[in-house]
């Protein structure tokens, strides 16, 4: 989960404007445009779902869906058109956490949730989900 950690830190940071825009996906990939911005991942390269939650809600977006692939990352504001069909589809992944969505669709702090790994691991604070934003599992007490 370490390589998931380490692209979550895509969250934009508060002063920033992020079109929610939206998101589309078939059997090859997934696409998300915003602002002019195209960003796609071909699900054969995803590597990593995460949810991000920032303490910036509810009067903005505060919750972000997290893509990594195995050369980009995929940022998708949890009020982008087409997201809840998007994380309905992630939803079947093997071994996919869903406390961990559940964790994180309660949370009103910065902090990254991993719902898939590509490896299978699982969440290695399933008993503690979240760590604070940019953070590591080992790195917590």
């Amino acid at each position: 989960s370490s390589i998931i950690f380490s692209r979550c830190k895509s969250v934009p940071p508060a002063n920033t404007v992020l079109r929610a825009g939206g998101v589309t996906f078939d059997d090859e990939r997934v696409v998300y445009n915003a602002g002019g911005k195209q960003i796609e991942i071909r699900w054969d390269d995803l590597v990593g779902v995460a949810i991000e939650t920032t303490d910036e809600g509810p009067a903005v977006d505060d919750v972000f869906l997290i893509l990594v692939g195995a050369s980009n990352t995929l940022v998708c504001p949890s009020e982008a058109d087409g997201t809840q069909a998007l994380l309905e589809r992630l939803q079947i992944l093997p071994t996919f956490d869903n406390k961990a969505v559940i964790s994180a669709m309660s949370c009103v702090e910065k902090k990254t949730f991993i719902c898939w790994d590509k490896q299978g691991r699982r969440n290695q604070d399933a008993d503690r989900p979240g760590v604070p934003l940019g953070g590591s599992p080992a790195a917590q007490p």
